[in-house]
């Protein structure tokens, strides 16, 4: 996935970041892109690797075919001066991440994470190939509701599962799951 993420680099232009999961032997990543006005890249982009001593512990212990970075969505925007919260999902290993990133000194830094993997009921490891923010009346200002795609292993039938993200400390639940459906 790709998304908008905010202006990181405090110029005017809203920036982006990406999901690269089959990066680095499908370990994947995320990838913060830069835009110059004309909607090129500035400079180099970001890489935020799964080995950043934050999200490392998180990882699976083989760390192989975890395919971190295949959904991607933002659920805070970050600035030069705020800190953003982006989730994502590692379909190798049916996690969902929720990350916050800062803008330090002029660098990227992973400020805290945390990952769901409570998905009970679900056969299928594939939890998150696509996902997205659902901004509802009801729910409360300091949470947001994130429906996740869940797709069967052995036919075209899935899943939605609805899961809250607090973006002040991360923390997730899985509230409910829509009733299967066929294609």
């Amino acid at each position: 996935g790709i998304k908008w993420i905010g202006d990181i680099d405090n110029d005017g232009v809203r920036d982006l970041i990406a999901g690269a999961p089959n990066s680095v032997n499908d370990t994947g990543s995320l990838v913060l892109i830069p835009l110059q006005k004309d909607g090129t890249a500035k400079s180099s982009p970001i890489v935020i690797s799964p080995a950043n001593p934050i999200l490392n512990p998180l990882m699976s212990k083989a760390n192989v075919n975890e395919r971190f970075g295949t959904g991607v969505e933002v659920i805070q925007e970050m600035s030069s001066s705020q800190c953003g919260v982006v989730v994502t999902s590692s379909i190798g290993q049916a996690k969902i991440w929720a990350i916050r990133l800062c803008m330090e000194n002029g660098s990227v830094r992973v400020d805290a994470a945390n990952v769901f993997t409570s998905f009970t009921g679900f056969a299928s490891l594939r939890i998150g190939e696509a996902f997205q923010v659902i901004d509802t009346m009801t729910m409360p200002a300091a949470e947001r509701l994130l429906a996740i795609g869940v797709p069967s292993e052995a036919s075209y039938t899935g899943k939605v599962a609805l899961l809250t993200i607090k973006p002040s400390d991360l923390t997730m639940a899985l509230v409910s799951t829509l009733p299967e459906t066929t294609d």
